[in-house]
């Protein structure tokens, strides 16, 4: 699992309490210079409370770390509401 479909198909496999609307993974340098993973996860706005995010977020960045193939220092999970424009 090296590549970003790779990646979002493997999240998408993922369960949580709340479904996940849709996932968007890129990779790059940290602020550090450190190879990094972003991790956008869409939910309704109904599922963006405190919990669920530390959930969510808590899974994802476990799950990728394990990953050793993918690179990667650190994972950034962020949210958005089902019906956000991106970089809004």
């Amino acid at each position: 699992m090296n590549t970003v479909s790779e990646v979002e198909e493997y999240l998408r496999d993922m369960r949580f309490s709340v479904p996940v609307e849709r996932w968007q993974v890129e990779f790059g340098e940290d602020h550090m210079g450190y190879p990094a993973a972003w991790v956008w996860a869409t939910l309704e706005p109904k599922h963006l409370d405190g919990n669920t995010r530390h959930e969510v977020r808590e899974g994802v960045r476990a799950a990728l770390m394990r990953h050793r193939d993918l690179g990667i220092e650190w994972v950034y999970v962020r949210f958005r509401a089902v019906g956000e424009e991106e970089g809004s």
